[in-house]
């Protein structure tokens, strides 16, 4: 049963495939803790009345990178469900067309 047409499912498919590349390679980045990210962390003036030490601190900033990793890992994991749809109302839509 088809869900969307040819053109469609064929732009889901490609930005299913994207999503399925670079998120994990952003989970994994994130995951081991790039400096490129650092400024995406904002510790808010709540969290910086209880933070007393540099430990703490760094304990803070490794749950948000680890965190954010989790919800890269989580998308992609989406993104290939939609993946998975897609490619299948490609092969749906061109079987039916050629026929």
């Amino acid at each position: 049963m088809p869900c969307c047409g040819p053109k469609l499912s064929l732009f889901c498919t490609l930005i299913s495939v994207w999503g399925v590349i670079m998120l994990p390679i952003l989970g994994l980045l994130l995951n081991v803790h790039s400096t490129a990210f650092a400024e995406d962390f904002e510790i808010e003036a709540e969290e910086k009345a209880h933070l007393k030490t540099a430990d703490e601190l760094w304990a803070a900033v490794t749950t948000k990178y680890e965190t954010a990793a989790v919800n890269c890992w989580i998308a992609a994991g989406c993104y290939v469900v939609t993946l998975l749809i897609s490619v299948h109302q490609c092969y749906y839509n061109f079987k039916h067309s050629s026929v």
